[in-house]
């Protein structure tokens, strides 16, 4: 039992690498969250928002079919990227609304090149650690205290401040055993820091 829970966390663990691994290019944008939607700043000339005819001061309203309420809407539409679906916007702007698609291209750059990918490989090093160090302590538990332990360290290596682009969509390509089974790391790591982010591929 313990082998298949390790594998489990192991399993979502690696699924988080490839996801940071092959991700997409950043947005190059700011978005501010209001009652009406995202308003847009800041728009980078060549950006995803920018090649789909998007601007400073616009107001996103639908993101992929969903109302555009908050941060959860957001990452759950990147969290979904594919390279053969382009995401579908709905915004406002001088108080009209117009359509837009949203194509991602994948990022060229390794991310060792910039700051924030340095940033994340040695988190995922560390993580890789802790994880690895939960695993040991499991197998070496001899009370629930320790056993309790080890499920929160392991909980901890296989964290994210939020999902990887694509990785809802990568873990949807996965055989359905596997895909249930990375439910419970997953469901562990956002019900133990945020709840709200539960995310289903």
């Amino acid at each position: 039992m313990l082998g298949l829970v390790a594998a489990m966390f192991c399993g979502y663990f690696a699924l988080t690498v490839y996801a940071d691994w092959n991700t997409y290019e950043p947005l190059n944008a700011d978005f501010e969250v209001t009652a009406s939607g995202f308003v847009l700043r800041r728009v980078a000339p060549g950006s995803v928002l920018s090649r789909a005819g998007l601007q400073d001061g616009d107001v996103l309203t639908l993101v992929d079919g969903h109302k555009a309420q908050g941060v959860l809407t957001w990452t759950s539409v990147i969290a979904r990227l594919t390279d053969e679906r382009p995401v579908p916007v709905v915004y406002e702007r001088d108080g009209n609304a117009h359509e837009g698609r949203l194509s991602f291209n994948r990022r060229r750059e390794p991310l060792w090149r910039s700051l924030s990918g340095s940033i994340l490989i040695v988190d995922r090093v560390i993580q890789c650690a802790t994880l690895i160090a939960a695993i040991f302590i499991a197998f070496r538990a001899d009370s629930v205290t320790a056993l309790l332990g080890s499920w929160f360290l392991a909980t901890v290596g296989a964290f994210s401040t939020a999902m990887p682009p694509g990785l809802a969509a990568a873990w949807a390509d996965l055989p359905i055993p596997i895909a249930l089974l990375l439910f419970i790391p997953h469901v562990s790591v956002f019900t133990v820091t945020e709840p709200a982010l539960i995310v289903t591929p």
